[in-house]
C-alpha cells in the first residue's frame, strides 16, 4: 500500500467514530483513491445505506461494510492496470483542477424564438429562447393553460415549432439545420404529466430500457442497483404499475428516465402527485443527478410548487398567456422591481387593514383568495414595514417579501381590494 494512501485510509477509520458524516467522507474517500468505478459506485450506496439505518444494529452493520470498502479501495491500486491508473489520474487531476471553480457547461439545447399556434386560434406560444447548460436546471412557471407543456413537447421532439430555431449542439452529431432526431431523443429523457402505464414489473422495465442504452451485464446490474436505491424504490422492483401508488408512479418514472443516462432531462409538473417529503427527496435528488461533476445533465422542469422551484432552479422562465414575462437567473427575479411586495396573512378586516396601513409609502392593497398582497415603495424595508404593522396591532399569521420571489411573477394582475375583477 502506498504511504499516503495508508494515511488516508488511516484517517477515514478515525473519522468513522467522530462526529460529522461518515457517508460523505467515505465518497469523498472513494472519489480520491478508487480506481475502480465500481467501488465508488458502492460508495454511494453505502452512504444510502448508513442514512436509511433503522437503529443501533442495522447502523453497526453498515459501518462494518464500509470499513470493508474502505480496505477494498486502499488495495484496489496493486490489482489495477497502467492504463487503468493513468485514466484514474487524469480524472483526478481534472476534478483538482476544477474544485470550487466555475465551470463553463456544454450546452445541450438552445432555442431562439420558438413557437407554436394552435387551430383555430385557439392557443399561441411565441418568442421564447431557451439556453439548456448542463449542469444547470430551468424551471418553467406560470399558470395552467399557458404553454408550459407545448413548450416542453417541441424541446424533446414531440411536436415541431412553427417559428424560430431549435439545436442541440452538444447532442446532434451533424448540428445542421435539420435535427437528427434519433440521436438527439436517444440522449433526452421526458416525464409528463401523465403518466403512461407501463407494462411488466418494475425491475424488468427498467433492466429494459438501461439495456436499450447499452448497459448489460455487470453494468446492468449496477445501474438497476444505483437508481433504484438513490430513489429508495428497491422493495418495489417486484411491483407492477397497477399495484403503485400516484407518488410510487412517478419516482418509477423518474427512474426509467435517469437510468438512460439522460443529457437532457424534461419534467412535466413532477411534484403533483407526491406529498411534502417526497417532494424535497426528489427535487435534491434531481438536483444533485443534475449537478454531477462526471456527468451533469441539463434538466428543464415545471410545478406550481414555487418555493421549492425557487430553491433548485438556476434559471426562471415564466411563461403568461403563451408568452415570456421573464425569463434570466434566479437571482435576477425582481432586480429592476420599483416597488416591494409583501405577502401578508392576516385575519383583520380590509377596512381595519387600510386604516392602519394608510400611508404615501403603500401604493396598492390587493387581495389573492389566501392572503394580502401589498405594494410598497423600494425604501420600505421587510423589517421596517413588520415593525410597522406590530406597531399599529396588525395580528401577523404570516409576513413574507415576495419582491425578490417568483411568485410576485403571478401577483402583477390582482385588483385592489374594492375593486371588481
Amino acid at each position: 500500500m502506498e504511504q499516503a494512501l495508508e494515511a488516508a485510509w488511516n484517517r477515514y477509520q478515525a473519522a468513522l467514530s467522530q462526529a460529522g458524516d461518515p457517508g460523505q467522507n467515505l465518497i469523498d474517500f472513494a472519489n480520491q483513491h478508487a480506481v475502480d468505478d465500481k467501488l465508488r459506485h458502492d460508495a454511494v450506496l453505502l452512504q444510502m445505506a448508513l442514512n436509511a439505518a433503522d437503529g443501533p444494529e442495522a447502523r453497526a452493520a453498515a459501518f462494518d461494510r464500509m470499513a470493508e470498502l474502505v480496505d477494498k479501495i486502499a488495495h484496489s491500486r496493486s490489482t489495477a492496470t497502467r492504463a487503468d491508473i493513468d485514466e484514474f489520474d487524469r480524472r483526478l487531476s481534472t476534478f483538482e483542477h476544477h474544485r470550487g471553480k466555475d465551470v463553463e457547461r456544454d450546452v445541450v439545447c438552445r432555442g431562439t424564438g420558438l413557437g407554436f399556434a394552435f387551430p383555430g386560434g385557439r392557443f399561441r406560444l411565441t418568442g421564447v429562447d431557451l439556453c439548456l447548460r448542463a449542469g444547470e436546471i430551468t424551471g418553467v412557471i406560470g399558470e395552467n393553460g399557458n404553454g408550459k407543456t407545448t413548450l416542453f413537447r417541441i424541446v424533446v421532439g414531440r411536436l415541431r415549432h412553427a417559428e424560430g430555431r431549435l439545436e442541440y449542439p452538444s447532442l446532434d452529431p451533424r448540428a445542421g439545420e435539420a435535427i437528427d432526431w434519433p440521436a438527439v431523443k436517444r440522449d433526452i429523457a421526458y416525464v409528463p404529466q401523465e403518466l403512461p402505464p407501463l407494462y411488466g414489473t418494475m425491475e424488468e422495465i427498467l433492466r429494459y430500457t438501461a439495456s436499450l442504452h447499452d448497459q448489460v451485464g455487470d453494468e446492468n446490474d449496477l445501474a438497476l442497483d444505483h437508481i433504484a436505491t438513490r430513489l429508495r424504490l428497491t422493495e418495489y422492483l417486484d411491483r407492477r404499475w397497477n399495484q403503485l401508488s400516484g407518488g410510487f408512479k412517478l419516482r418509477f418514472a423518474l427512474a426509467r428516465a435517469l437510468i438512460s443516462r439522460p443529457r437532457l432531462l424534461v419534467l412535466d409538473e413532477p411534484l403533483a402527485n407526491l406529498d411534502f417529503l417526497s417532494q424535497l427527496t426528489v427535487l435534491r435528488d434531481v438536483s444533485d443527478l443534475a449537478r454531477s461533476f462526471r456527468n451533469p445533465i441539463a434538466v428543464l422542469i415545471s410545478s406550481q410548487h414555487l418555493h421549492e422551484i425557487e430553491a433548485v432552479a438556476d434559471n426562471i422562465l415564466f411563461l403568461k398567456r403563451g408568452q415570456v414575462t421573464f425569463n434570466g437567473p434566479i437571482e435576477d427575479v425582481g432586480e429592476n422591481a420599483r416597488e416591494n411586495v409583501f405577502e401578508l396573512g392576516t385575519d383583520l378586516a380590509v377596512d381595519d387593514l387600510q386604516e392602519r396601513l394608510s400611508i404615501p409609502e403603500v401604493h396598492a392593497i390587493t387581495h389573492n383568495g389566501l392572503s394580502y398582497v401589498i405594494r410598497t415603495d423600494r425604501s420600505v424595508t421587510p423589517a421596517a414595514f413588520l415593525a410597522r404593522l406590530l406597531e399599529h396591532g396588525v395580528p401577523v399569521e404570516y409576513f413574507r417579501d415576495l419582491t425578490r420571489s417568483v411568485k410576485q411573477l403571478f401577483e402583477t394582475e390582482l385588483p385592489k381590494v374594492g375593486e371588481t375583477v
